[in-house]
């Protein structure tokens, strides 16, 4: 289970609160991990993406905006 303490301090104290959770459609430019830039970015889109994805099934009031999805499958440039 992915811990989420900053989202069930912010319900207990604001328990209408929604928050709306998205991956930037903008690509990695580079790298420190030494591999490819390509994979680096494909990995952290889908790290993220998937991070965003549990929060929304764990906390009713966490929505996901898909951003990045539109990028990827529309020409939103």
């Amino acid at each position: 289970m992915i811990d989420g303490p900053v989202f069930r301090t912010l319900f207990q104290h604001y328990p209408r609160r929604q928050v709306v959770l998205t991956v930037s459609p903008v690509a990695l430019e580079a790298t420190f991990t030494g591999g490819d830039v390509v994979v680096a970015n494909t990995e952290s889109k889908a790290l993220l993406r998937a991070v965003a994805g549990r929060l929304c099934r764990e906390f009713p009031n966490v929505h996901y905006f898909p951003s990045y999805e539109y990028a990827l499958y529309g020409d939103v440039f």
